[in-house]
């Protein structure tokens, strides 16, 4: 019992706890946004463009929204009152970077691109081009099967100063709320990653022979290729769920605290096969968590899984051949994994990041 609290429950939490600063400073920023009378204008101004998707200037705030969590923001849909519009931006709006993948990007591109100081800032960005373009892509794709000619009437109020001390009660409700509604999602994910990684009983911590190795090498055939370990391929399994429990589930699958997490990581996989881990995090998703006005039918809340999903993997499978399409060996499953036999293993960002392979 003691090593599945601290080793199971405490790792998983406490590595997500970490990022509730960075959660704070988010929702501060969004707050002065909201109370500056900026975002009306913004969808004043945006709507010429988003009439081009399908959608008009109300969906680009409720994509702004979904910068701080998708739930809420597809919720919001219900004010677009026309069915086909309001579908249609519940396709674009998962493809917003929310917090809880940005804490993921983060770590990553400050743990595999620290050098030059301006890298992990450009990685970053790059990924948050990439899901504009997706949210842009959807909707040119989607449009004409959800067609809307609704009238957008928009009333502009005055621009204000935002009050310090409501942003910054806002900003802590908000980081609070985080934690209270995905508490269950953090706790009940470290637990069942611990024991994924210890059952059955008899069997090695770790080994090919727990239930996670199991999962891993269930996979490792369709996620192997885009450059997954088992590793990354059990935590993929929970972050479909909630992408708040990732960095808590590699935590507990590395067997490592937060501040060991990067080195575990570095010395599993190189930085082209953490961009293809990144890349999919950011286009695989499960967009029916926010409910909305369509709840009796699910089927529109789940059709851009396999898009989502297909086009993540196959930009994922781009960046993972560049490196040669090798998975690197596994330490904390212990599972064999595909090696090709055509890639030299001197690999120059291996090199630059543990000294060579």
């Amino acid at each position: 019992m003691r090593r599945f609290l601290l080793d199971g429950l405490w790792l998983g939490v406490s590595t997500v706890a970490t990022f509730l600063p960075l959660i704070f400073v988010f929702y501060v920023l969004m707050g002065i946004i909201e109370d500056s009378g900026y975002l009306p204008r913004a969808a004043f101004l945006m709507d010429g463009f988003m009439r081009w998707l399908g959608l008009d200037g109300r969906a680009i705030v409720l994509k702004v929204m979904g910068f701080g969590c998708n739930v809420p923001s597809i919720t919001g849909t219900q004010v677009i009152r026309d069915r086909g519009m309001r579908l249609l931006a519940m396709l674009c709006i998962p493809f917003a970077l929310c917090q809880a993948r940005l804490t993921v990007f983060l770590f990553m591109a400050g743990v595999f691109f620290p050098r030059p100081w301006w890298a992990p800032g450009l990685v970053l960005f790059g990924f948050y081009g990439m899901s504009f373009a997706a949210a842009v892509i959807t909707g040119l794709v989607f449009q004409r099967a959800y067609s809307s000619e609704e009238a957008f009437v928009l009333e502009l109020p005055p621009y204000r100063g935002p009050s310090l001390s409501t942003i910054l009660r806002r900003g802590w409700t908000s980081m609070l709320n985080f934690l209270v509604t995905t508490r269950v999602f953090i706790i009940v994910g470290a637990a069942a990653i611990w024991l994924l990684t210890n059952l059955p009983p008899g069997a090695a911590e770790g080994s090919g022979r727990t239930l996670a190795g199991a999962i891993g090498a269930l996979f490792q055939p369709l996620l192997g290729p885009i450059g997954m370990n088992p590793e990354l391929t059990v935590s993929l399994f929970f972050g479909f769920i909630a992408k708040e429990i990732l960095l808590g589930a590699m935590a507990v699958i590395y067997r490592t605290t937060e501040t060991n997490l990067g080195g575990a990581i570095q010395g599993a996989i190189t930085p082209l096969q953490s961009l293809s881990f990144m890349t999919f995090v950011l286009l695989y998703t499960l967009p029916g968590h926010g409910g909305g006005p369509d709840q009796g039918s699910q089927e529109p809340h789940l059709r851009p899984v396999v898009p989502g999903v297909v086009t993540g993997a196959g930009l994922a499978a781009g960046l993972h051949r560049l490196s040669g399409g090798r998975v690197d060996p596994v330490p904390a499953l212990n599972l064999p994994v595909p090696i090709n036999p055509k890639r030299s293993y001197a690999h120059p960002f291996r090199r630059h990041v543990r000294g060579g392979a």
